[in-house]
């Protein structure tokens, strides 16, 4: 929430200093980077990064050999050697293709939000850009 705030921030007082002085088409380009982050920001923190499913758990795979598996001690699903699941400390859980803990999505980063991520890296590189090469779009008085 730190940085969906402070995101929001430079971006309202942004448009709201300078809007009348920015072009019709400058602004609506803004508009539409801004929609856009918000709606990948949002998708990107209500998606889930990648959880095991039930299967996964010690209690149903007691029939199984599990000789080369490992289990993992806090959330006690077992993980086949083929399978790249990894314990977050951060949020304690486990995730399939655990990438990182991201503090300022307050998510991890997994096989289900990956792309969002990427998505969201470069919509905020992009509208970061905005910001400032508007700022010389502006016309000198």
């Amino acid at each position: 929430m730190c940085l969906s705030s402070f995101i929001n921030i430079i971006c309202f007082l942004y448009f709201f200093l300078l809007w009348n002085i920015l072009k019709v088409y400058v602004r609506k380009i803004g508009i539409y980077i801004y929609s856009l982050f918000t709606i990948i920001y949002l998708i990107l923190f209500l998606v889930n990064p990648g959880t095991p499913d039930k299967s996964h758990f010690l209690e149903n795979n007691i029939n199984e050999s599990l000789v080369e598996s490992r289990i993992c001690n806090i959330c006690k699903i077992v993980i086949k050697p083929n399978e790249k699941i990894h314990h977050c400390d951060e949020c304690n859980i486990c995730i399939i293709d655990y990438d990182h803990h991201c503090p300022w999505t307050s998510k991890c980063i997994g096989k289900y939000n990956y792309y969002l991520f990427n998505a969201f890296l470069t919509l905020l590189t992009l509208l970061l850009l905005y910001l400032i090469i508007a700022l010389f779009l502006i016309p000198m008085q």
